[in-house]
């Protein structure tokens, strides 16, 4: 069965300030919500593969470049991901979502994330989000550098590239989580 990724199931409640409206929404989507700068507007990024749209190399970097991934003892190898399933009369269902022993670390303890989404009602999309999590959760890597005056068109939720030989990056993507 097929559905769209974006899609949600559920209400809203007036009662609970736009900002948790917000991002019970976006949690329920898979996007990021932040405010665009050049264009004075709020905007909803999607979170999925998409073309880098800036490059950062050794002539627009102007700091060091600071890269540090996720410590053997904070990576998440599960995921619990509850939901008020439509086949059971909307009562509050769960999946479970494990990495594969071949592919933890070694001495690697189990750390599940649990939480729940309020606006969808189906596994697929349930799992559909917590493999998004778990995925981004264990491939994570954080760099944090400066750019000269052009990197003054990055956004956040933008994927760019990055070049740097100490680092062995050849054009490696990351999606950019904070701009300054």
């Amino acid at each position: 069965v097929t559905q769209d990724r974006y899609a949600i199931n559920g209400y809203i409640s007036t009662a609970n300030d736009v900002a948790t409206n917000i991002e019970k929404i976006c949690q329920a989507s898979g996007c990021f919500f932040g405010f665009d700068t050049k264009q004075g507007k709020f905007k909803a990024t999607p979170n999925r593969q998409t073309a880098s749209s800036f490059s950062l190399n050794d002539d627009n970097i102007v700091s060091k470049i600071s890269v540090t991934s996720t410590e053997l003892y904070s990576l998440y190898n599960g995921v619990e991901v509850a939901f008020a399933d439509q086949n059971r009369r909307d009562q509050t269902n769960s999946i479970l979502i494990e990495t594969p022993g071949a592919d933890r670390n070694d001495n690697e303890p189990d750390n599940v994330i649990k939480y729940r989404i309020d606006l969808i009602n189906d596994n697929i999309r349930a799992e559909t989000l917590g493999n998004l999590d778990l995925t981004q959760s264990r491939n994570g890597m954080v760099v944090e550098c400066e750019t000269d005056f052009s990197g003054m068109q990055i956004d956040v939720g933008d994927v760019v590239d990055l070049t740097n030989e100490d680092f062995g990056f050849t054009a490696k993507e990351f999606r950019v989580m904070r701009a300054r």
